[in-house]
């Protein structure tokens, strides 16, 4: 089965500012390998490319150095422009009201236009992913899972 992941930045962040140091952040580099591996999607917007790809840039340097899974960065980069699945988050939702996170408020909107996804986030306080555990959400299909469970999930074969 193919998966779409919903991947808050904290997910991209994560590893690269750890440089695959944490288990965590270790964790959440496989996760976008695996993605990549075994032919899963993730759900992108113009809104969070443009963020995942000023969080690269910025990080040009660790990006560059880091070592703990060879070829991290050409899979991380592949995911993002390759295996994308595009969705318009011009048009609010309703949903975005439950985000508790302002700046996780345009996730909601992706999330509602790709019924199904897996939202992952990395956010210490679980606030997020406690928001995308809403009946409103899973009504759509749409869960939110820790970046340990994601990464099962990311491992299993798509077909």
């Amino acid at each position: 089965m193919r998966y779409t992941f919903l991947l808050d930045e904290n997910v991209l962040i994560w590893p690269i500012e750890s440089g695959g140091r944490s288990q965590g952040g270790l964790k959440a580099a496989r996760l976008w390998y695996e993605i990549w591996r075994n032919c899963h999607w993730i759900a992108v917007s113009s809104t969070l490319a443009k963020r995942y790809l000023e969080h690269l840039r910025g990080r040009r340097s660790k990006l560059s150095a880091w070592a703990p899974i060879p070829g991290f960065e050409t899979a991380l980069l592949h995911v993002i422009h390759g295996k994308a699945r595009w969705v318009d988050d011009c048009q609010p939702a309703c949903e975005e009201q439950l985000i508790r996170h302002l700046n996780d408020r345009f996730l909601a909107r992706i999330a509602v236009r790709c019924p199904g996804c897996i939202v992952v986030s990395a956010e210490r306080s679980g606030q997020t992913l406690e928001d995308f555990r809403r009946p409103e959400f899973s009504s759509l299909g749409i869960r939110a899972v820790e970046v340990n469970e994601a990464l099962g999930l990311a491992q299993q074969p798509g077909s």
